[in-house]
């Protein structure tokens, strides 16, 4: 089990699906700005803006994100950028040790449900779905997921 977040935490915001730059949606800066008025700090994987085909980055640089969120001790929380397709192609590149060893939440929904479950499977631990990065910079119903988060 995980340890439920507090301010001055850090979440990590991935893309293991569609990348932040397939999506160029303008609620990123408001979702980044409404999770730092809450008091988390947010970082980026290093891949996130990477496009490789059909709007995703490579399996290996998507999978390499999502390893490194989990192996940072100072990340409480990984967050999916978006859903989208192909979070399935990270399967077999994912380390379960890292995972294993280090509880903390997975955060999204639609595409990220593939990640929910294999989290599960392979290590016991839990995530949560729920609202991904984007779906917190949309201009309605915005408080309310945040609130509920």
């Amino acid at each position: 089990m995980f340890k439920q977040l507090k301010s001055g935490d850090e979440i990590r915001i991935i893309a293991p699906s569609q990348s932040k730059r397939a999506s160029k949606s303008a609620g990123y800066n408001r979702a980044k700005n409404r999770l730092e008025e809450s008091g988390y700090k947010i970082s980026f994987g290093k891949n996130i803006d990477k496009i490789a085909h059909f709007g995703t980055a490579s399996a290996k640089d998507r999978a390499y994100d999502f390893n490194e969120a989990y192996a940072d001790k100072n990340v409480a929380a990984v967050m999916a950028i978006n859903g989208g397709w192909s979070a399935n192609e990270i399967l077999p590149l994912i380390d379960w040790d890292i995972v294993a060893a280090n509880p903390k939440p997975l955060i999204g929904f639609s595409d990220i449900t593939v990640l929910h479950n294999a989290i599960y499977a392979k290590t016991g631990n839990v995530s949560l779905l729920g609202p991904n990065f984007g779906t917190i910079g949309r201009m309605t119903s915005w408080q309310y997921t945040l609130d509920n988060l």
